[in-house]
């Protein structure tokens, strides 16, 4: 295998996906697309043949996904590609963090990636803000354990909410508020969202710096994270690309465990 062995990362979500190129871990092209327009194996084949034009040799796939009937278009689209069959990130991953769920398997496999290159970027205590369509938030121990974490309504979804579900309301695209309180509906629904989102993590992550007894550090990630962060007393940086980068580290174990075992086989067979 090669010192640095080329790998795509593809992080499935339910609003968008998004691809990177790396080699070893370095990113050398990303690409994001809408969710919805990656339904067929079709569609799969052509967004990862331009991605997989940036690597030299074959390399290898590895998915976090949070869509799970899109798991079988994006096998059968990977087969031919790379060299090794895709490798779905899951609590069973070589993830170099234990997971303390009390159903590992229920841990979404963007948190599980972006858990893993949070505990090697920041080690822990640290806390991962992840602004998707729902806004998680996830506590890696000093330890290298994954606790456990927080789930709530992203800010569009909470937009879309208000309008469905009242009869006044309007539909409201997001976008930063000019002043904490609206004079108006529109600008009043933008400060609930925005300054509301703002206060719960940091009202949240007061609570479990309590619970901790120290600060723990703070990332966040997602589309939102930048503007988010501005209002934030708690995050301390933004990483838009940690899911992806979390993914390739395991992908990179998961490469060097293959080689080792192949390395063993070889061995084994010539003692014999």
């Amino acid at each position: 295998m090669s010192e640095d062995p080329f790998l795509l990362a593809v992080d499935v979500g339910n609003t968008s996906t998004s691809g990177a190129v790396f080699r070893g871990m370095e990113m050398l092209k990303r690409e994001r697309r809408d969710t919805s327009e990656l339904r067929r194996r079709s569609d799969w084949v052509s967004w990862l043949s331009a991605l997989r034009q940036e690597m030299t040799l074959p390399g290898r796939i590895i998915v976090a996904t949070v869509v799970p009937e899109l798991r079988a278009s994006l096998f059968k689209a990977s087969e031919g590609l790379f060299s090794a069959s895709p490798h779905f990130l899951s609590h069973e991953s070589p993830l170099g963090i234990e997971v303390a769920y009390r159903d590992p398997s229920q841990v979404g496999a963007d948190r599980l990636a972006n858990g893993v290159q949070a505990f090697e970027s920041m080690g822990g205590p640290s806390v991962i803000v992840d602004f998707g369509t729902a806004t998680t938030m996830d506590l890696i121990s000093k330890e290298g354990r994954y606790e456990g974490g927080i789930i709530m309504p992203g800010i569009h979804m909470s937009l879309e909410s208000l309008h469905a579900n009242t009869a006044l309301l309007p539909a409201v695209d997001f976008e930063v508020p000019e002043e904490l309180l609206g004079r108006d509906t529109v600008a009043s629904i933008l400060a609930g969202a925005y300054y509301g989102v703002a206060a719960a993590i940091d009202g949240l992550l007061d609570r479990l710096a309590d619970r901790l007894g120290e600060k723990p550090a703070v990332v966040a990630t997602g589309g939102l994270a930048a503007v988010v962060k501005e209002e934030s007393k708690w995050i301390d940086a933004v990483d838009q690309d940690l899911t992806l980068k979390g993914l390739c580290r395991v992908g990179l174990r998961v490469a060097r465990g293959e080689e080792n075992r192949r390395r063993e086989r070889v061995g084994g067979g010539r003692d014999g």
